[in-house]
């Protein structure tokens, strides 16, 4: 699933998306899902440079900066997350975007949230005779 989000931190409006894809149960108590994230500005701010990171399940990416004209960027990277119990369940995932401006260092946040399914943790009992 993905959330689109409207920001406008520093004057600058952006377009949030973030996704995730390729979850993986990876054992009974983890699972990891790779998440997509981009940004398109529709709105020139101020003349100064800005870039951007992504974060979540403990890893995130660095978007391409931008600066004064309208332009866009992605990444992707794979966050790892708890899970309880063996069954499938739909977990929220939450990704933060810090956004920054490099030309005197002031950041702000946005969180973006949206819904995985994962699967459920298959395990086998071996007995010998």
């Amino acid at each position: 699933m993905a959330t689109v989000s409207k920001w406008t931190p520093f004057d600058v409006a952006l377009d949030i998306t973030a996704t995730g894809s390729n979850v993986v149960r990876t054992s009974a108590t983890q699972f990891t899902v790779k998440i997509n994230a981009s940004w398109e500005t529709y709105y020139n701010g101020a003349q100064t440079n800005y870039g951007m990171t992504a974060s979540s399940g403990g890893n995130s990416v660095s978007l391409n900066p931008f600066g004064t004209k309208a332009s866009s960027g992605s990444g992707s990277f794979t966050g790892t997350y708890s899970i309880s119990g063996n069954g499938s369940a739909s977990k929220t995932i939450t990704v933060a975007f810090r956004n920054f401006n490099t030309d005197n260092g002031n950041s702000a946040t946005k969180n973006v949230t949206f819904n995985v399914n994962v699967p459920a943790w298959t395990s086998y009992v071996i007995t010998y005779n």
